[in-house]
């Protein structure tokens, strides 16, 4: 008999989507699959429309769960409730806005049947527009509805191409997943399923850091990863999406990255941590001290902690950081020590270095 596959969908506030997305599951042509669907207390008709497909989907699914929470606690707590209840070897995680090839889950399925060693299997996806129309990148990352104005035609074309880094990761050998790959770029495809088990080897999925990289590097520390090369998923850009919100996701790249440092300097990989470090967080940091050379205020304090928060682990540095602002009264005279401290708290030994240099040249 055919694995079973968990199809998990934490939904919210999604009444326009949700049942295009519905439709793309009930289309599936792999036969032994179980959707679940957690609702997160949303507001608008969304739950609705789920109740109104809950009989097609008695009638197409193994099994069929629809759990509406009595308290809205995020994303996270619901893909952790959703691993919970699968019964699935497989989990084939979807966003309530997504849809899926009508041969995704056949596709993934066949190649996990006949390769039990691999933990994550993903494929490739394009974009659709809010009114479920196929759409494209343009090399300034707008989209468009035009193949010929299009710089990147998929999600795996963007991820390949745009950035320097991802551009060196053989996508169709076993270098794909790879830990040491992964903690250089973050080129984890939309459209993918992870054998449960290795989900719960690391830890579910947590707070607070790139959720999708973040599962991927722990996974890669012990398994293997596959690649396949046909589009699979329908991948929603909204022009509001969290990917885009530099706010969202500067804070989650920083955590996300501390919480491989401790791995990387017990596993002979530290050389390569700081490199990394230095390559994809320099830029932020080198300009915050920079303004802060150059015009320092303690108006700004906040700001300087929440630089510390998101760099520095231990919240003793924070308080000695807060203390510092506080008692702070002759800003002449403390300036330098105060940016010496602001260096300190840079985990890159190499980063450190080249501000050091910079600070005494001006």
């Amino acid at each position: 008999m055919d694995k079973l596959i968990s199809i998990l969908i934490a939904s919210y506030n999604h009444e326009k989507y949700i049942g295009y997305m519905l439709e793309s599951a009930l289309n599936q042509t792999y036969s032994n699959i179980e959707l679940i669907i957690i609702d997160d207390c949303s507001k608008d008709k969304t739950n609705e429309i789920i109740e109104s497909y809950k009989e097609k989907c008695e009638e197409k699914f193994t099994r069929f769960t629809y759990i509406k929470k009595e308290e809205n606690k995020g994303i996270i707590d619901s893909v952790n409730k959703l691993i919970d209840q699968a019964q699935g070897e497989y989990c084939f995680l979807m966003a309530s806005d997504d849809a899926i090839k009508p041969n995704a889950i056949k596709i993934l399925a066949d190649f996990a049947k006949n390769n039990p060693e691999y933990a994550f299997i993903g494929g490739n996806s394009e974009l659709i527009d809010e009114n479920n129309q196929k759409c494209y990148w343009k090399e300034d990352m707008s989209l468009t509805h035009s193949q010929e104005e299009a710089k990147y035609l998929t999600w795996s074309d963007y991820s390949r191409r745009s950035a320097k880094l991802c551009s060196q990761i053989d996508y169709d050998s076993d270098d794909f997943g790879r830990y040491d790959s992964l903690l250089k770029c973050n080129y984890i495809v939309n459209g993918f399923m992870y054998k449960k088990s290795a989900i719960l080897e690391a830890g579910k999925y947590k707070h607070n850091v790139f959720e999708d990289w973040f599962m991927a590097l722990e996974v890669a520390k012990k398994h293997k990863f596959k690649y396949i090369d046909e589009v699979i998923y329908e991948y929603r850009k909204h022009f509001s999406s969290s990917i885009d919100n530099v706010t969202y996701s500067q804070p989650r790249y920083y955590t996300t990255l501390m919480s491989q440092k401790k791995y990387c300097y017990e596993n002979n990989l530290s050389e390569l941590w700081d490199e990394v470090y230095g390559l994809n967080c320099g830029k932020f940091e080198t300009e915050f001290i920079d303004k802060y050379m150059s015009n320092f205020d303690t108006k700004e304090s906040k700001d300087i902690l929440l630089f510390a928060s998101v760099i520095q682990e231990k919240n003793d540095e924070i308080k000695r950081l807060n203390q510092i602002i506080q008692n702070y009264e002759n800003k002449l005279n403390k300036k330098k020590d105060f940016i010496d401290f602001l260096i300190s708290l840079i985990p890159s030994k190499k980063l450190r270095t080249k501000l050091r240099e910079k600070c005494k040249r001006n």
